[in-house]
């Protein structure tokens, strides 16, 4: 193997690729073998074509005689001064004992590299000019690492600043200016360095984005092959007839991203590896590191299968979902009404059921029109070894006014544990692992036809912990949550956002503008809950931790400074305001909020103190929890624990747990959630319950026994285990 500089001398050769793309080479500059290693080094851009495929695809058709390897390293918000496959907390050193990943170095070493392809210097750019120096110096650091050990190094460089299409975005254009100097410097040291250089900023073919920023999803296949010429490699006919080829490349990338990058390493290398769910502990139970260990096989499969598809002697061979086993019935709809114990005046009433294919629900919410939202998973904690994800969401419809669906369709599948959910703009917005996605039904058939990821680079080092409990502000910014197992580095129009460990973000969506609140730990814990009163002040609640007055910390700060507890702590998680004419007018203003460890609804009102409030209710002046945090709802029965973990703004959501436990957080089970639950909708307080492990999951309602029917309102969602 070797490079073909076709005897000139590479500083000629390099100054003609930053010309422009000129003529395509009669041979490619860079030459790989069967034993050639290639890793992918970026930021949003490259993640992004390496989910596509479309790069690596034609590279695999070019060497399809003696295919090289393809591994990708490439990371959200990734700069020359920080790769998140090193710096992503614990993927480097491990922790108690436990290896992890190591150095990048290491990592390069282990995959026996032989060629780096990297693209950075878009995100440093917002730095502006007076960036450039430190730019070209942490440039030079970066490549002398990439290139030891023989290893050959190709710098692609950014694709220009565009306007948006959206008007409410900033116009990065104005950025260019500051971008070329990056790039420039990018050169140089691709000289030094004796690397090859590509140039994909100058003479810009077509515009390649919708947010000025990243390539957009139908640009994909024209930006591979203008990379793919200006490395000299031309295939006339473009990607037709590679569509085998291009399916193959992708189910091994699905692979091995689960591999390097997978789910929950908080439990494989990180401060819960000691944790039942990470060292296992019954007979033919594995643990999540004994999963792991399988994908290795399976990516070199994968790999077996691209190879034999780009020589035409196979076709692609893609993992199917597994068939849900039934759910395992535990107790009857009736059994599970007497479980429950509402307040005097409240009542309980069957909305939807198993039938309506509600099962292992996270989290809901209503639109405009009246229509249920309900997240479902199958995925969680991880999927298992070589599994695809395909978690949904339900959408119920109560056509006829009488408390109980009577419709049902899925909304959206093939989604992975869909922790976050909020309806607007025409739309829904969901988290689900690493991204933020807005789905549409262009033609009201209850399908989503349209699915945008708007932003990714979330967190998913604990997935009990990912971004979670969206709910709209009074000034329209939608706010979520993410637990102390979480690192999130989104590329936006307006810089790089980042939230370390626990904390709540804060997203303005018509203009991409994200805001990390909270940062390295200043709140609480595992905030699954937000809420704001009549006056637009904000509380956070914490699955370990307590409630807390959020409003002091409503602006963005990287200096630790504690945010103080109002509440004492429980299991909380999901809180909402009482409002509304229809509730009882005793309530109205106070709040209601789930306690999943003592399997109950709560209430409580805030009273002034000093800059800041405490907890009590009205009438109520002891200090105590049970005093502060009356019980509106609570029920249990056996192994069925009713364990509340959604509150809407007149609605609550539940689970019924059983032996499932919480997986992760609780770290007293094995077992995966596969088919249990039921949606339980509570009216008047309306508080809608998910449930899991129940003979017939559904979705239940609670309200004064003067309401019968389900009302919907704008719903607010948290949610938890």
């Amino acid at each position: 193997m070797r490079l073909l500089f076709h005897d000139m001398k590479i500083v000629s050769f390099l100054c003609m690729l930053v010309s422009g793309l000129g003529a395509a080479a009669e041979e490619p500059l860079l030459e790989l073998a069967r034993d050639d290693v290639v890793v992918f080094l970026g930021g949003t851009d490259m993640v992004r074509a390496q989910r596509s495929g479309h790069l690596e695809t034609l590279l695999t058709w070019r060497f399809k005689n003696e295919p090289p390897k393809f591994r990708d390293l490439s990371w959200e918000a990734d700069t020359v001064f920080a790769l998140g496959t090193e710096t992503e907390r614990w993927r480097r050193g491990g922790y108690r004992g436990i290896n992890a990943l190591g150095n990048l170095e290491k990592q390069l070493d282990d995959l026996k590299a032989t060629a780096v392809l990297v693209q950075l210097g878009k995100n440093e750019a917002f730095a502006g000019g007076r960036g450039v120096e430190a730019f070209s110096q942490a440039t030079d650091r970066l490549f002398e690492r990439l290139t030891k050990n023989n290893r050959r190094l190709v710098v692609l460089s950014p694709i220009p600043f565009e306007k948006a299409t959206n008007p409410l975005l900033p116009d990065l254009t104005s950025r260019n200016d500051d971008l070329k100097l990056y790039i420039e410097a990018l050169r140089q040291q691709a000289v030094k360095h004796k690397s090859i250089f590509v140039d994909l900023f100058t003479n810009e073919e077509l515009p390649l984005t919708q947010n000025g920023q990243h390539v957009a999803p139908d640009k994909q296949e024209a930006l591979a092959s203008r990379t793919a010429v200006s490395m000299g490699i031309d295939r006339p006919n473009g990607f037709a007839g590679l569509d085998d080829l291009l399916t193959a490349v992708r189910e091994k990338h699905r692979l091995w991203f689960d591999y390097w990058r997978p789910a929950n390493w908080k439990c494989l290398f990180g401060d819960d590896n000691r944790r039942v769910f990470s060292i296992g502990n019954r007979k033919n139970i594995p643990s999540i590191r004994d999963e792991r260990e399988k994908l290795p096989e399976l990516i070199a499969a994968a790999e077996a299968n691209v190879v034999a598809v780009a020589k035409g002697l196979a076709k692609p061979k893609v993992a199917v979902q597994l068939e849900l086993p039934p759910p395992t019935p535990a107790s009857s709809p009736g059994d599970e009404l007497k479980a429950f114990k509402p307040a005097e005046g409240f009542a309980v009433n069957l909305f939807a059921s198993e039938k309506h294919g509600v099962a292992n629900p996270l989290t809901i919410r209503w639109d405009a029109k009246g229509r249920m939202y309900v997240a479902c998973t199958w995925s969680y904690p991880h999927l298992k070894p070589g599994e695809i994800p395909n978690d949904k969401i339900i959408q119920l419809v109560d056509t006829d006014g009488d408390g109980q669906a009577d419709r049902s369709t899925v909304f959206a599948d093939g989604l992975n544990i869909p922790t976050g959910l909020e309806t607007a703009d025409g739309g829904v917005y969901v988290g689900q692992a690493t991204d933020l996605l807005f789905l549409r039904d262009l033609d009201d058939d209850g399908h989503a036809d349209e699915r945008q990821v708007l932003l990714s680079g979330f967190g998913t080092g604990d997935t009990h912990q990912a971004i979670n409990s969206f709910t709209w502000s009074p000034d329209g910014e939608l706010f979520f949550c993410q637990g102390d197992g979480i690192e999130s580095r989104v590329e936006t129009p307006w810089g790089v956002s980042s939230l370390y460990q626990a904390g709540v973000y804060r997203l303005r969506p018509g203009r991409l503008q994200l805001h990390g609140l909270l940062d390295d730990f200043m709140g609480p814990g595992n905030p699954w809950g937000i809420v704001f009163d009549d006056w637009g002040q904000s509380l956070v609640v914490d699955g370990a931790g307590g409630i807390s007055y959020l409003t002091p910390a409503s602006i963005p700060a990287k200096h630790r400074l504690r945010l103080d507890r109002i509440g004492n702590p429980g299991g909380y998680c999901g809180v909402e305001m009482i409002n509304g004419r229809h509730m009882p007018e005793s309530m109205r203003g106070q709040f209601v909020l789930n306690d999943y460890k003592s399997n109950s609804v709560r209430r409580f009102a805030l009273t002034p103190a000093g800059s800041g409030f405490s907890l009590g209710l009205v009438g109520l002046a002891a200090p105590s929890r049970d005093a502060c945090l009356e019980s509106l709802v609570s029920s249990y029965d056996g192994l069925l624990v009713f364990s509340p973990v959604v509150v809407l703004a007149v609605l609550a959501l539940f689970w019924w747990m059983a032996a499932v436990g919480r997986i992760i957080g609780g770290g007293d089970t094995l077992h995966r959630v596969r088919a249990c639950g039921l949606a339980l909708s509570i009216v008047a307080i309306q508080l809608v319950l998910l449930s899991s492990q129940s003979a017939s999951q559904g979705a239940w309602t609670v309200g004064p026994k003067a309401l019968v029917s389900l009302i919907p309102f704008a719903m607010f969602t948290v949610a938890i285990w």
